[in-house]
């Protein structure tokens, strides 16, 4: 059961990323690793984000936008200290026992009260993903700033 939830998370993310929010490195706030195999990123809401999040989900896929399962992928972060006007600096160590190696593409799943519980619900969830790819070759990464956008359900007319 938790394989095919987990593949229905890839599915979903897989569809809905390529219409969620892009990062960049326009300058925006970096939280700092210093540590090799360690990842950094501050991932926030809009202000208008009014939602009570359950678990935050991080995965790497080899192309973009991120179609089928992800190359990668960290365990949930269960109730995430995010919300508006509230960012979260995620920190993850041992990148590379997670699969996170080589050429990625980072993309967030943030799942909330009255969503969905392994793959986003439209209108509910939150998602987002990053269209430059990030090269894991043991180093820290630090990885620029992403603001999550409110998931669209690319499939609905």
């Amino acid at each position: 059961m938790k394989i095919r939830n987990l593949c229905l998370l890839a599915l979903t993310l897989s569809l809905a990323l390529p219409f969620a929010a892009c990062g960049d490195d326009g300058g925006e706030e970096v939280f700092e690793c210093t540590e090799a195999n360690t990842l950094c990123w501050v991932i926030s809401v809009p202000a208008t984000f009014d939602a009570t999040p359950l678990n935050l989900y991080v995965t790497g896929f080899t192309m973009f936008p991120p179609t089928g399962m992800p190359g990668a992928m960290f365990n949930a972060t269960a109730n995430p200290a995010i919300g508006a006007n509230l960012a979260l600096e995620y920190q993850q160590a041992n990148i590379d026992q997670a699969g996170f190696t080589g050429n990625l593409y980072l993309a967030v799943a943030l799942l909330v009260e009255g969503g969905g519980a392994m793959s986003p619900v439209e209108g509910i969830d939150w998602v987002g993903a990053m269209a430059t790819p990030v090269n894991f070759d043991g180093a820290a990464k630090n990885i620029p700033a992403i603001e999550l956008a409110l998931y669209d359900d690319p499939g609905t007319p």
